[in-house]
């Protein structure tokens, strides 16, 4: 087997699986997976960048922990709410 194949195979698994939901609050960000539930306090993380299409937040030193796409958003309004509220809890990057 190539490793292409083994790439696109990995790829399409991975896109065959539902992403969590994600809820970010003033508490931090809640990850639903599977049915299992988890908090992540804002102190978890050390900062985020903001790309075109998520939203990554990093812990020490700088490794990415949480994706945040933005197209699990229902609408701008909530992207932007969500925007806000990183900025006022993690330094950008």
């Amino acid at each position: 087997m190539s490793t292409w194949w083994l790439m696109q195979a990995a790829r399409r698994a991975a896109d065959a699986r539902p992403e969590p939901e994600v809820t970010v609050d003033h508490d931090g960000v809640v990850l639903v997976d599977d049915g299992r539930c988890h908090l992540e306090p804002w102190d978890t993380f050390t900062g985020h960048i903001e790309t075109e299409r998520q939203f990554i937040l990093l812990r020490a030193p700088g490794e990415p922990t949480v994706t945040l796409p933005k197209r699990t958003f229902p609408d701008a309004a909530l992207v932007a709410e969500c925007r806000r509220l990183l900025a006022e809890r993690l330094p950008a990057r």
